[in-house]
């Protein structure tokens, strides 16, 4: 309702995704960081990339109905790739321990 209203965009589940995305993220970060995984600074450094994908994700997610189909087509597919950057920096940084 806030999003129609409010930001003049349809009512999709987009939103929804990218709200259980970002919990999901963090509450992964949570438990590595809780459990000994993670150290204290390469928990923030992931906490702070997933706050960048955050907005970049909901600028994606406002601008989409508002530009021509292929802008469109990358706008709605650069979250999608983003999603999976956080994994990859997880990676990276679980080899370096």
């Amino acid at each position: 309702m806030l999003t129609s209203l409010l930001l003049q965009r349809p009512i999709t589940t987009e939103l929804l995704l990218i709200v259980m995305w970002i919990t999901l993220e963090l509450c992964a970060l949570t438990m590595l960081h809780s459990s000994g995984a993670l150290r204290a600074t390469a928990a923030i450094v992931l906490a702070i990339i997933l706050l960048i994908l955050l907005i970049a994700d909901m600028a994606c997610y406002l601008a989409y109905y508002h530009l021509p189909p292929m802008p469109a087509f990358i706008d709605g597919t650069t979250p999608l790739i983003a999603v999976i950057t956080p994994e990859i920096l997880r990676k990276l940084v679980e080899g370096l321990r």
